[in-house]
């Protein structure tokens, strides 16, 4: 998760993330991000989101209900992005003329 080329173990739970040094135990990091949403039920993985970056951590979270993008840079953590399932309300199924389920992004980034 830092880019020192070791294993690490990472624990996440309430919109936090600890990351451990699997060799010596030692804790790498320990870091939030959120309101603390309950993050423990998200299926996750953890990957660049662009050559030479550290790894970000997707996941799907039904607690959100959603996705959500979580950027980090060893120390620190932040959401990139979330995308929440929510079901419109009558006002927003008159205006889609259809029935279904809406989306609401929320934008975290700094730049577009």
């Amino acid at each position: 998760m830092d880019g020192d080329e070791q294993i690490d173990m990472v624990m996440i739970s309430h919109e936090a993330m600890w990351v451990y040094d699997l060799s010596s135990g030692e804790k790498k990091m320990q870091t939030t991000w959120g309101l603390q949403i309950r993050t423990y039920w998200a299926a996750t993985a953890a990957m660049p989101l662009a050559a030479g970056e550290l790894p970000s951590l997707l996941m799907i979270n039904p607690m959100i209900p959603g996705v959500q993008v979580v950027t980090q840079d060893g120390d620190t953590s932040r959401s990139k992005w979330k995308l929440y399932t929510l079901t419109p309300s009558l006002e927003e199924k008159k205006s889609l003329g259809k029935i279904g389920g809406g989306f609401r992004v929320v934008n975290n980034s700094s730049s577009s």
